[in-house]
């Protein structure tokens, strides 16, 4: 069985922002989210929105599938 893993893909949210010379404010500026919010994805103690992960796949210009990190159970 496969699933996303929450705290691997929300690090690799911030470090693909991060190659493209952003920052986790900039992240929720961008989403009009808290700080709060893009930490606790960092965290992997939740995952984005649908619509989030979307915005970010164009934003960052990757893939759905580059910014999820999908793993075996």
């Amino acid at each position: 069985m496969r699933y996303i893993n929450p705290e691997a893909t929300g690090q690799n949210i911030v470090n693909l922002a991060k190659a493209k010379g952003h920052n986790i404010k900039a992240i929720a500026d961008r989403l009009e989210l808290t700080i709060r919010a893009v930490y606790k994805w960092s965290y992997g103690l939740c995952l984005p929105s649908v619509d989030h992960l979307v915005d970010l796949s164009e934003w960052l210009g990757v893939s759905l599938e580059e910014l999820l990190v999908i793993e075996e159970r």
